[in-house]
């Protein structure tokens, strides 16, 4: 005799319908999370439509590079990063729940590159940054032991 999916599952409570969904819920975010946290850190932006139609009257769009740090409690992800010299777009997101981050990157011996502070509860600094070739630390007051090593080699 062929069951219907209904009758299998009338032996079910509800209770074990709520356990399944967490279950598969929490492997979700598992998964989404492990993503998320293996993601490459330097980006470049594709050109769009505009920035061709410039580039085939002989006028170089500028290209878009960004740079994604991460702190969380592992300290400054990544500890360490090359980028040939240019200017960046860098994105600094609090995964540390700090109520509110004062980032300093700073030239090693030499001057402040960058003070950025960010209001209560935003999680989030963005700015464009200059990188000529040198060496920079990228680290945050209230955590001075976390560092980031910014390494910047001449532009090819």
């Amino acid at each position: 005799m062929v069951r219907s999916s209904y009758s299998s599952f009338r032996g079910v409570r509800l209770s074990q319908f709520a356990l399944i969904a967490i279950i598969i819920g929490a492997a979700i975010t598992v998964t989404v999370l492990a993503l998320n946290r293996s993601s490459t850190h330097v980006y470049s932006a594709p050109p769009n439509n505009s920035a061709k139609a410039a580039s085939d009257n002989g006028v170089q769009p500028p290209s878009v590079k960004a740079i994604r740090f991460v702190i969380s409690r592992y300290g400054i992800e990544p500890a360490e990063l090359t980028i040939p010299a240019g200017k960046y777009f860098v994105a600094v997101d609090n995964n540390l729940d700090l109520n509110e981050m004062d980032l300093d990157i700073d030239r090693v011996n030499g001057p402040r590159v960058k003070n950025g502070k960010t209001r209560k509860g935003q999680l989030k600094f963005r700015d464009f940054i200059d990188f000529p070739p040198g060496q920079y630390v990228l680290s945050e007051k209230k955590k001075p032991r976390i560092t980031s090593r910014i390494i910047v080699t001449d532009a090819k």
